[in-house]
């Protein structure tokens, strides 16, 4: 700016805002992967811990029919 450069100055300033949108665009794609990637999972370890309190339940009840009987 001191040497009155204004026309790069304003060329670099527009580059360094395009790059930096790029860049949050990026940041934006990886979070919204990352995301993704994390929730895929639930509904499956859901599903296991259903049938995890089903199985408990039903030794539960296995248990107290045999105490019962003796």
């Amino acid at each position: 700016m001191a040497d009155k450069k204004y026309k790069d100055a304003r060329r670099y300033y527009i580059n360094s805002k395009r790059s930096f949108e790029k860049s949050m665009a990026g940041v934006e794609t990886g979070k919204k992967a990352a995301a993704n990637a994390v929730n895929a999972p639930l509904p499956d370890f859901e599903n296991d811990w259903k049938n995890i309190e089903a199985s408990a339940r039903a030794a539960a009840n296995t248990t107290k029919r045999y105490w019962a009987m003796t």
